[in-house]
């Protein structure tokens, strides 16, 4: 059986990674459990270190985001694979074997990642294509239909993705890399404070030869955003920082001039 380490990322929800522990000791006691702290206030780490005392704990002073606090973990990892796994998410089975089993079986896999839903059993959006200004108004679109609970769509979108399917991007919510390939892209872009850092590394990934899969026959519940619970002014502009770095790096001159547009006209409140 493969070496897994798991890398939670906390900020102000301990609450929520003890939940994301037990669900781990439950289902996957074998693994390695790294948390690393993004500077909470109140800091409840003796609390957690205590009732999960196998578990290794990194506190930084300063939250500088996600990508950068799993690196921070990711310089531990003694497994082969790095299972990523937000706090405010939790296994139903033993998804990091499951997924860990999947690579070792499929040496081209670099990235692959568990089918998500809600806690009350509704499929979530986890994957797409790449980034482009077309494919976020498509996905802009069907986060509206999901978040409205059309349940006809819903269950469409699931059953066609019910399968094995090589996507570019997956969510860095639970999402599983091989170790040397983790280290060979160097981990996380610490440039991306929150989003874009999984899309990113998705695509680091893909050019050197990996592919990225989705693999829906495992499962992770995920309550998305329950750390933000809403998306505010200050979220939306760390939002498009990040997009306007990811086209920086990876997008051609016309597709970072089409983006420039774009947010203007979004900018002016006419949402395209």
């Amino acid at each position: 059986m493969p070496d897994v380490s798991v890398i939670i990322v906390n900020y102000n929800r301990f609450d929520l990674t003890h939940q994301a522990i037990g669900s781990l000791i439950r289902y996957s006691p074998e693994v390695e459990i790294i948390v690393v702290d993004n500077s909470s206030t109140p800091n409840s780490a003796g609390s957690l270190t205590k009732e999960f005392p196998s578990i290794k704990y990194i506190g930084l002073s300063k939250n500088e985001g996600f990508g950068y606090a799993n690196n921070r973990g990711a310089k531990l990892a003694r497994g082969e694979y790095i299972f990523l796994l937000n706090n405010d998410a939790f296994l139903m089975e033993d998804t990091p074997q499951i997924l860990a089993s999947f690579c070792e079986a499929n040496p081209s896999v670099g990235i692959c990642a568990p089918k998500l839903i809600y806690p009350n059993g509704n499929f979530q959006l986890s994957w797409g294509r790449d980034p482009s200004i077309i494919n976020e108004w498509i996905m802009r679109r069907m986060y509206r239909k999901f978040d409205k609970s059309c349940h006809n769509y819903i269950s469409k979108i699931e059953k066609q993705y019910n399968k094995i399917t090589s996507v570019d991007w997956l969510t860095g919510a639970a999402l599983m890399i091989r170790k040397d390939v983790y280290n060979k892209v160097g981990g996380f872009d610490e440039k991306y404070f929150m989003y874009y850092e999984d899309s990113d590394l998705c695509k680091r990934v893909r050019d050197i030869g990996y592919s990225i899969l989705y693999v829906p026959t495992t499962i992770v519940a995920h309550i998305r955003n329950e750390t933000m619970k809403s998306f505010t002014e200050k979220v939306s502009l760390e939002y498009r920082k990040s997009q306007i770095l990811y086209y920086r790096k990876h997008k051609h001159l016309w597709s970072r001039f089409l983006l420039r547009i774009y947010l203007i006209f979004r900018s002016g409140g006419i949402k395209l």
